[in-house]
């Protein structure tokens, strides 16, 4: 088979997937969700790979998306299988969201307001806007120079609890009341969750954006069979509207980052077509003729290197003998184990903690789900939905730390009701 023929073979097979799941659950769900952006991505792979900006080390070949395709097919079981339109409660302690969302608003403050002061006083410097651009690849140290250490600090707390600030986002509408803590609480919350985009347009960071929208919109989607009628109407509304504005910011973003890439940088010439693919469609073929190829660094899975790091348990690592990789590449979730630990102990991976989870949402009483187990849920699925680009946890490996707590925190209490 050719190499193009591989390529649109591998995008049948996720169409194919991702039709017949829709098929089964009549329309969009969460699980339908997670197979349309795999469904797009290698259906976007089929126009890319032609004009592949960074070439493979190898041709591209149907076994490695087979074994793509099967490891997937594990990681996406357990999502597919928990039925987000049965959840009727979530058992959780709601008293103390309240002040929590006040403390994320607290937190939230400082770094916003500096980050609006410099946004305000350089947005119309494109130029000044890409030089932060380009620092932060040169060095990651200068990614937040524009903040005070103090702000910086504050927002690197942030960064740990994202996954909090969008569940709250999401899921307090269903306590709303009244009172004034309810409506600080939920300002603090959104703050919290403005400053993902706030940063992005400062850094120029659209993939930010990218991602921190597929996930909300995510656990929105599982969190809507929650709400009323009335609310299930204003939250499509605001959808919409988040929708457009999403993909407004995206188009600027993208055109600034197009031309500081082929003429800034000193880049060849690369086509706008090309370039928008690569986001969308070089992570498979990349896994294909790049990663199966290549030898293995040990300890470099996110998830284990983040506790080992925590614990101070060193990690041997290993070089490539031979690799032509780009720190700005995707490589797929699968690719970044197989990095870590090789193709036989990925597929171990992939059939024992995904099969793990699975017997867990067949055992669950959808009339009372624990928040611990919704929060496992939620994290484990975003592996899905980054997955096709690289690791979540690359990104906010220190939710893995700071997570865990707020779960045994906000477990330790029965569920309570608010009460206005």
């Amino acid at each position: 088979m050719t190499e193009e023929g591989c390529v649109i073979f591998n995008a049948c097979l996720y169409m194919a997937l991702f039709c017949f799941w829709w098929n089964k659950q009549k329309g969009l769900n969460s699980g339908t969700y997670i197979l349309l952006i795999w469904s797009v991505c290698s259906l976007v792979g089929v126009f890319y790979e032609p004009v592949n900006i960074y070439g493979h080390m190898r041709k591209i070949t149907v076994w490695p998306y087979l074994y793509l395709f099967v490891c997937n097919c594990l990681m996406f079981i357990p999502i597919l299988a928990f039925k987000a339109e049965r959840l009727r409660h979530i058992s959780i302690n709601n008293r103390l969201l309240i002040p929590l969302g006040i403390v994320l608003g607290i937190i939230s403050i400082p770094p916003f307001v500096e980050s609006s002061i410099y946004y305000y006083i350089n947005h119309s410097n494109t130029q000044m806007m890409l030089d932060a651009f380009n620092d932060r690849y040169a060095d990651t140290s200068t990614t937040y120079s524009y903040l005070s250490t103090f702000s910086k600090r504050l927002t690197y707390i942030l960064h740990s609890v994202r996954t909090l600030s969008l569940f709250l986002l999401f899921y307090m509408p269903v306590i709303y009341n009244k009172k004034k803590s309810f409506k600080f609480a939920y300002i603090g919350v959104c703050l919290s969750v403005v400053l993902i985009v706030l940063e992005s347009l400062i850094l120029l960071a659209r993939f930010q954006v990218v991602i921190y929208g597929l996930y909300g919109f995510f656990i929105y989607l599982i969190l809507r069979n929650l709400y009323n009628e009335k609310l299930r109407t204003v939250a499509s509304r605001y959808m919409k509207i988040l929708a457009i504005a999403f993909v407004s910011l995206q188009i600027v973003q993208t055109a600034s980052r197009y031309f500081n890439y082929t003429e800034n940088l000193g880049q060849q010439e690369v086509g706008a077509i090309a370039y928008l693919g690569q986001y969308l469609g070089e992570s498979m073929g990349n896994f294909n003729g790049n990663i199966v190829h290549s030898d293995y660094y040990f300890g470099a899975d996110p998830i284990l290197k983040t506790y080992a790091d925590f614990l101070h348990i060193p990690l041997e690592k290993t070089v490539y003998r031979e690799g032509r990789f780009h720190t700005n590449q995707f490589f797929t979730v699968v690719g970044e184990f197989w990095r870590a630990y090789g193709g036989v102990a990925t597929l171990v991976i992939f059939l024992i903690f995904p099969y793990w989870l699975y017997v867990v949402v067949k055992r669950i009483n959808y009339k009372k789900v624990s928040f611990a187990f919704f929060i496992l849920l939620i994290m484990y699925s975003k592996m899905a939905i980054v997955g096709i680009f690289y690791h979540a946890y690359f990104v906010d490996a220190n939710e893995l730390l700071v997570m865990p707590l707020f779960v045994i925190l906000l477990t330790l209490y029965k569920k309570k009701k608010y009460v206005g």
